[in-house]
């Protein structure tokens, strides 16, 4: 197995079982030969709200904002996306 992961996971509380299972899911995969980054979208400050930036960037005014930027290389890097 050769594939990139990208596991999402988003929360507050670092012993949350959404980061223990996304953890768990990450190091699982490199134990079977892939290449597993985790991005928490808690930790990166992503507010998913729907933003005048990103409205301005909708309509063709604005660059993407730099926040989605950043993720969307992430996601395209990626061969698999596990959203936990």
């Amino acid at each position: 197995m050769s594939n990139n992961i990208l596991v999402i996971t988003s929360n507050p509380e670092k012993d949350s079982m959404t980061d223990a299972v996304g953890a768990a899911f990450a190091a699982g995969a490199v134990e079977r030969g892939a290449s597993a980054d985790v991005l928490d979208l808690y930790d990166e400050g992503f507010n998913p709200v729907y933003s005048a930036a990103d409205r301005a960037h909708y309509l063709g005014h604005a660059p993407m904002p730099e926040d989605v930027l950043l993720i969307q290389r992430r996601l395209a890097q990626a061969d698999v996306i596990a959203l936990v």
